[in-house]
Parts: C-alpha cells; sequence; structure tokens
C-alpha cells in the first residue's frame, strides 16, 4: 500500500486462515405427502484463529483454496505382470471444507431472505443478511442460509435383499435451481424426529432422490423357497436353481405405490452360466444385475413376487459370492 501524501483514512485488512471450516446441514420437514418438502438449509460453522468474531457478516463460499486447481495430464497407461514386492503408492488427501468469507462490518443486505446466492465463473457463495458471533472455540454453529419448498413425487422403495424394510423417497424435479452441497440432514415427519439422512446432489440425473426413512406400516419378506435347492447332474457340469419368494403388505390406512427391487447374479466367468427363469413380469436390467418391479398396494393388501434362476458350472468347482 501507497499514498502520494500523508493522510488519515479507513481501511479492511483481509487475510485467510486454515483455523476455520463449516459444512452443509439441513432439515428435511414433511408434514403431508400431498404437499412439498420443507428444507431448511443450514451451515454448521467452527473456527480456532485464537480471536472471537462478534457481529460479524459471513459469506459461505462452495470453493476450497486448499484444492489442486491443476487440470490433469494424461501419461501413457501402461500394464505388465504383477511384481511380488509392494511398491510404495503416494496418497493426497483433498480438503472437504469449503471456504468461509468473513468481513468486519455491521451493516446488513437489505433482502428479507436469510441470505443472497451470489454465484461467479467457478464457485456460488451465500451471503448472510444478519450479524454472528462465531467464538474461537471449535465448536460447530448452525447459522440459516436458505428455505425452500421442493415440489417432489413420493413413493416407497425396498430392497429385501439387503434390507426388509421400506422406505419413504421423495423425488425432486429441477432441483439444480436450489445450490445444494452433499450434507447431512435431519428428518421431521409429522413434526416428530425421524433420524437422519443424507442429501448427494453429485448425480447426473434429472431427479434427486431424497430418502426420508422407514415406514413400518409396510411389511417385507424375502425367504427361500427351495430351501434344500435342486441340483442335477449332466456330463461335465452341474445345475443349481435358486427361488425366491418376495412378500410386500401395506398395513396403512391408505393405497401405496412401492418400487420393489431384487438382484441375480452375473457371471465373471465363461464357465458359468446363469439362466433366469421366472422374474414376474418383472423390468430386467441385464447389466446390473437387477429386477425391478412397482407395485400397487391397497390398504391390507399382499403381494407376492417369485424370482428364480439358475447356475450352471463344470463340477468340482465351487461358485464364490453366491
Amino acid at each position: 500500500m501507497s499514498a502520494s501524501r500523508a493522510i488519515t483514512t479507513d481501511f479492511d485488512i483481509n487475510y485467510f486462515t486454515d483455523n476455520v471450516s463449516w459444512a452443509p446441514f439441513y432439515e428435511i420437514r414433511v408434514d403431508n405427502l400431498k404437499e412439498p418438502i420443507q428444507l431448511v438449509y443450514k451451515a454448521n460453522v467452527s473456527q480456532n484463529t485464537g480471536i472471537d468474531w462478534k457481529q460479524i457478516k459471513l459469506a459461505f463460499s462452495s470453493g476450497n483454496p486448499r484444492r489442486n486447481n491443476n487440470a490433469p495430464q494424461l501419461n501413457p497407461w501402461r500394464v505388465g505382470f504383477l511384481q511380488q514386492r509392494m511398491n510404495s503408492m503416494d496418497m493426497m488427501l483433498q480438503g472437504k471444507s469449503a471456504g468461509v468469507r468473513v468481513e468486519n462490518s455491521m451493516e446488513s443486505a437489505p433482502s428479507q431472505d436469510m441470505a443472497v446466492v451470489e454465484e461467479n465463473q467457478l464457485t456460488t457463495s451465500f451471503v448472510v443478511n444478519t450479524p454472528y458471533d462465531v467464538y474461537s472455540n471449535q465448536k460447530p454453529q448452525a447459522v440459516q442460509l436458505k428455505q425452500y419448498q421442493l415440489p417432489s413425487e413420493y413413493s416407497y422403495f425396498t430392497a429385501p435383499r439387503l434390507d426388509a424394510a421400506a422406505f419413504l423417497i421423495a423425488k425432486v424435479s429441477d432441483w439444480s435451481k436450489y445450490n445444494l452441497l452433499p450434507g447431512n440432514a435431519n428428518l421431521i415427519i409429522d413434526n416428530n424426529f425421524a433420524g437422519s439422512s443424507y442429501i448427494n446432489p453429485n448425480s447426473t440425473n434429472e431427479t434427486l432422490t431424497l430418502s426420508l426413512g422407514r415406514d413400518e406400516r409396510i411389511i417385507t419378506k424375502r425367504e427361500r423357497i427351495d430351501e434344500v435347492g435342486s441340483t442335477s447332474f449332466f456330463g461335465n457340469s452341474q445345475t443349481r436353481t435358486y427361488t425366491y419368494e418376495i412378500s410386500v403388505r401395506n398395513t396403512r390406512s391408505e393405497t401405496v405405490d412401492i418400487d420393489v427391487k431384487e438382484q441375480f447374479p452375473l457371471s465373471t466367468e465363461k464357465d458359468i452360466e446363469i439362466k433366469l427363469l421366472e422374474t414376474s413380469n418383472a423390468k430386467v436390467d441385464k447389466d446390473k444385475g437387477e429386477l425391478t418391479w412397482n407395485i400397487n398396494l391397497k390398504p391390507g393388501e399382499t403381494k407376492k413376487l417369485i424370482v428364480s434362476y439358475s447356475v450352471k458350472h463344470p463340477k468340482g468347482k465351487v461358485v464364490s459370492g453366491m
């Protein structure tokens, strides 16, 4: 800083510190499945600079000043036989906390919103209108940024091979306009705390899927109905058949739609042959090994689905992963 003559003036000092971080945090409220989701967008900020911040304006940025900003360069990709000795590997860890900009000012923006969204070429910032005190104790402090009404389509989802529960799912269209970042979320369903979930907007899908918790009033069950299994021997190969029954029952007082997913194994060896024998009219994804049903259940109704497949392989070999 220089001046052509001696003057008395005020000036601001801006500096960068590693001793401050923030993380997105959400509160998801659902009071009625016919109404939009109420999403409260918050920031948990903490600092350990040794200086208590008094009545400061905060701006939360999605950028990370410590991240490597150099575009990668491709080198020839060479392969060879695995050597017996172990080679060392260098790993570089990138920080997850984004930037926090602090302005020591008592003035607040005239907007009535909790925070103003500012977008530049590479990042998005939330400039908070209300000054805050943030103490140098490393304890996270919640700062409310935005509140949205998210038009959503509600449905249920279950994958009983992994978890015998039905999950309430909300699908949000045109979600990119909300400037969401990955973060944990508290679920408030019918004014009751229903646990926690996670919002992951790092997706190329047109809809954002939010998991809103388990509904114990939808009962699912998956069981093997040929407990011993059937084995046949022909020539140098043997075939084993696996059959499962999936039951879904609705004990709610209203009709529900539920997506049911099941898996069948995929072969990684040319000598292992897998055939689907029964799918109960499921939508089949042969690349992922998934079966999908969308079923409508009236109050008190139970529906059953049958899945059956065979696995053929050479005698004397054991198939892993079954």
